[in-house]
């Protein structure tokens, strides 16, 4: 009962459909709606460290893009307020706590209507920040274009979808985890909001436009 009552809390909004070409502009109401979603999805009620470590998930248009309407998903965590009994720090490092969440990033940009454009995370106990596109933690969470369109197709936002995210594992396997590092750029969002405007402003230099 407890999950049911969860679920319906959190996504007893959906979403309007008025998707175009340019993708779904979201009012104010839809982006927090979306961030409780998110939240959701990140941590389960029973994710007692997670609980504790997230401080907070943003969800903030890409004005960069003037062909479309795209967000980024911004999550931040404080690993040090992690309090468990008889238990030391943190136990997943930087590395392993981008991976664990991108890949609930991945199945939660699958079954959003909005078009997403990067992930970030941000240690505000540390300042280390990281990105990916959310197209490549799709790809490397599913492995295909194929297992990303089944999974489009599934009826999602469900409490067993829900439970099926929470029971990601937290572990990854080296040549995987190579991967995700090979597509994690150390980078705020400002600096690449930054980098990207200066792009903008001078076209001829086009290095760095990513």
């Amino acid at each position: 009962m407890w999950f049911l009552a969860f679920f319906l809390l959190v996504f007893a909004a959906p979403l309007p459909a008025q998707i175009g070409p340019g993708g779904l502009n979201l009012p104010p109401e839809n982006i927090a709606q979306a961030e409780k979603e998110l939240r959701a999805t990140l941590t389960g009620p029973q994710e007692r460290a997670f609980l504790q470590i997230l401080t907070g998930v943003s969800i903030l248009h890409d004005d960069t893009i003037d062909t479309a309407f795209v967000y980024d998903l911004v999550i931040r965590f404080d690993p040090e307020r992690y309090r468990a009994p008889h238990a030391g720090i943190y136990p997943l490092n930087f590395a392993d706590q981008f991976v664990l969440w991108g890949k609930r990033v991945a199945r939660y940009t699958v079954r959003s209507k909005w078009l997403s454009s990067r992930y970030y995370l941000h240690d505000i106990s540390t300042g280390q920040h990281a990105w990916i596109f959310t197209e490549d933690a799709r790809r490397l969470y599913f492995g295909s274009e194929k297992e990303i369109e089944a999974a489009r197709n599934r009826k999602l936002g469900s409490p067993q979808w829900l439970a099926t995210i929470y029971q990601t594992e937290p572990a990854t396997d080296f040549r995987t985890m190579g991967r995700w590092l090979r597509h994690m750029q150390e980078e705020s969002r400002d600096l690449v909001m930054q980098r990207r405007k200066a792009a903008q402003a001078n076209p001829d230099n086009t290095a760095g436009s990513n």
